[in-house]
């Protein structure tokens, strides 16, 4: 059931309509809290999905505003969540974007 779930979700983070893959997405860090705090084995795969999110959305600043405000207050509440899994990648698209840019 939550496979299904969090494929259905991941689509919808990707649908053209902002309304719906910003609820999507809201949903997702609602998941990720609740699997954090139970250490369950979705947590990392939720984790990811919305990381991942992050890179494929870095020139629209909506939405990427959206993520890291809420990863933002995910951390501050949840200090068991390692943040390096993040910043790795979104470090290494801001650097290739300046070289690019």
């Amino acid at each position: 059931v939550a496979g299904g779930i969090l494929n259905s979700l991941k689509k919808a983070i990707k649908d053209p309509s902002k309304t719906l893959c910003l609820s999507a997405m809201g949903l997702l860090f609602k998941l990720l809290e609740n699997f954090a705090e139970k250490k369950d084995y979705y947590a990392s795969v939720v984790y990811k999905t919305i990381s991942f999110a992050l890179l494929e959305n870095y020139n629209n600043p909506e939405i990427t505003e959206f993520i890291l405000r809420n990863f933002k207050d995910l951390f501050e509440r949840n200090s068991n969540i390692p943040i390096g899994i993040l910043l790795e990648p979104y470090v290494k698209q801001i650097q290739q974007s300046k070289a690019n840019g």
